[in-house]
């Protein structure tokens, strides 16, 4: 009898495994930076410190929360401009909170975003990816700019303000490089034209309607009253993302203000910014405690549970509203794609 051969294992089983292995090794690394931040805190102070905090304060940080995800919402649609209609506020904030939900495991938030408005306004993916590389350059910008302003009242660490020249420099040049891509788009699909003039028929007309609706993305920059619109509703969600961390300071009687807010809204931005564990855990937390004793706080049990409290307020919305927004998804019609 011939003996039945082994079939080898499933790479595709082993691979599954992989996104699930990558964060439990992320989970372990949080929790190894949480311990590194609090092995010398006395954790029933903080626990006290939590007990005893106005949450009013904690509720009204939630609902600025709630606001900058709506704002956030609202400037997407904005930058579907001049498309008749737009995509619906609606769809897109809940296309928008699915990202954010996936965006606390694993870096797909982006991709989740468009899948999930396809649903809602389909034939758009293309377009929507030009629509995020705009937004993602108007936070760069803005973010800069709020350091550019902060930086003659608040003493910035040396590993920001080393940066803060090539930042400001990066983002104004990618500002104006998409600027100049939306007055010309058709010389630029002239050009890219010419580069793929060696590929097939097929190809090339497929690749070109994509960048072609990708363009379409920055349309909303040629029209300067739409672009003022556009920066202005930036500079207020930047200002919700300084507001955060100020309204929190009175939760456990902090004597701080808007320039400690600024600190902390500028570099958890730039510190969140790099891939590491899922949610941020313990990043979030060890950075808040290392800002807030930039600016005086010695009391490392009270900085740890303002981080605590903060970093709740930030990721609870985005957990709760990602779950309602990955139960109004047609999941089947997702794998179909």
């Amino acid at each position: 009898m011939i003996k039945q051969q082994e079939m080898p294992p499933n790479s595709s089983d082993a691979g599954k495994s992989f996104p699930w292995l990558r964060i439990s090794l992320g989970l372990l690394v949080g929790i190894v930076i949480m311990w590194l931040a609090v092995r010398q805190v006395n954790l029933a102070d903080v626990g006290e410190a939590i007990f005893h905090a106005r949450f009013t304060y904690v509720l009204l940080g939630l609902a600025v929360i709630v606001t900058t995800m709506l704002a956030k919402a609202w400037r997407w649609q904005l930058l579907y401009y001049p498309t008749t209609p737009p995509p619906s506020l609606p769809g897109l904030f809940w296309a928008m909170s699915l990202g954010q939900f996936v965006n606390l495991v694993v870096r797909l938030g982006e991709v989740a975003r468009i899948y999930a408005l396809e649903q809602d306004t389909p034939r758009i993916k293309a377009r929507s990816l030009g629509t995020l590389v705009l937004e993602k350059t108007l936070d760069s910008l803005l973010l800069a700019l709020t350091i550019g302003v902060a930086l003659p009242f608040v003493v910035l660490p040396d590993v920001v303000t080393t940066y803060v020249p090539t930042l400001i420099l990066i983002t104004s040049l990618a500002a104006l490089g998409l600027y100049i891509i939306a007055y010309q788009t058709e010389w630029v699909l002239r050009l890219l034209q010419r580069f793929t003039r060696f590929l097939p028929v097929a190809w090339r007309s497929r690749i070109m309607r994509l960048i072609g609706s990708g363009l379409l993305g920055l349309s909303a920059l040629r029209s300067r009253r739409q672009a003022a619109v556009l920066v202005l509703v930036s500079a207020g969600i930047s200002f919700l993302g300084i507001l955060t961390p100020l309204v929190l300071f009175p939760a456990l009687n902090l004597p701080f203000g808007l320039l400690e807010a600024t600190l902390l809204h500028t570099i958890l931005s730039i510190g969140m910014t790099p891939p590491s564990t899922p949610a941020k855990i313990g990043v979030f937390e060890w950075l808040t405690i290392w800002i807030l004793g930039l600016v005086g706080l010695q009391d490392d049990a009270v900085a740890l549970s303002y981080g605590l409290i903060f970093h709740a307020v930030v990721i609870l919305p985005q957990i709760i509203l990602g779950i309602i927004a990955a139960t109004r998804l047609d999941w089947r019609q997702l794998f179909r794609k």
